[in-house]
């Protein structure tokens, strides 16, 4: 991973990806600056966006489009998650199992996502992508 121009400072020189994100909640129109492109993460591979969830106040269906959009254009949904069926937070765990079960439903029909970490996905674009 050496020789990956990422940022400046400690984060640089440590870590070769890293998401950054907020959890304002976000509709369909404003999905677009979310979506990651290879050229976005080659570029800024310590500054991937991402999505969280806060408070229900992103819905599963918000997400499930956010992820849709972002595969119609060849691009990278990152979605983030902290305390399910926590007090921190917090996302329902039926919330939770829904958005999974969503996805997982269009990998084995669809073959339309790859779910994995930040790191793996990063690493993908920026040797093949």
């Amino acid at each position: 991973m050496a020789g990956r121009q990422g940022g400046a400072g400690l984060s640089g020189n440590i870590h070769f990806a890293a998401r950054i994100g907020d959890g304002a909640p976000f509709t369909s129109q404003d999905i677009g600056p979310y979506i990651n492109t290879p050229t976005s993460v080659r570029q800024q591979p310590l500054k991937i966006q991402a999505k969280a969830y806060v408070d229900g106040s992103v819905t599963v269906d918000h997400l499930l489009s956010y992820c849709s959009a972002a595969a119609d254009v060849g691009g990278w949904a990152v979605v983030i998650f902290h305390s399910i069926g926590g007090s921190v937070i917090p996302v329902s765990q039926a919330e939770f199992t829904r958005f999974v079960s969503s996805l997982s439903q269009a990998i084995t029909q669809e073959n339309k996502y790859w779910v994995a970490p930040v790191r793996d996905v990063a690493n993908y674009i920026y040797r093949f992508a």
